[in-house]
């Protein structure tokens, strides 16, 4: 492993209503710094995914700075990385259960789940999605 960098983090709420603060800062680890993407990364990186925080992290992290992806859009890329079979695994191991072709479905866009689906989709990994309403005073 390589050097940890330091980033800020902004915080969604876990499953379990905790919040951990909406602002932390985070040490996320490099796999040695900057390095070319190959198939032993991907495979270390789909490995990694399956720690809850580091998930939280990775899922974060795509969201956040210029570029920044949707949830939805996020929680693609991730499972796209970590890939469906891993994913379904994954999920099966915590007690949700998913078809892999609803997910793959769900990759490909033809599915655009409710809020209820997409908390499922994170429940493998205890995260919970909340909408915030404030006033745009």
């Amino acid at each position: 492993m390589g050097e940890g960098v330091e980033r800020k983090v902004e915080y969604l709420a876990l499953a379990d209503g905790s919040q951990n603060g909406w602002t932390a800062y985070k040490k996320q680890r490099l796999f040695g710094g900057l390095m070319r993407r190959t198939r032993s990364y991907d495979e270390e990186l789909s490995k990694e995914l399956r720690d809850p925080e580091y998930a939280y992290e990775f899922i974060l992290g795509l969201m956040e700075g210029e570029g920044a992806l949707t949830l939805e859009d996020a929680l693609r890329r991730t499972i796209e990385v970590m890939g469906v079979k891993e994913f379904c695994a994954l999920a099966k191991s915590k007690r949700v259960s998913f078809h892999e072709s609803n997910v793959v479905d769900f990759l490909k866009g033809k599915r655009n789940p409710k809020a209820d689906t997409l908390n499922s989709y994170l429940k493998p990994w205890k995260l919970k999605a909340k909408l915030t309403l404030s006033s745009a005073a």
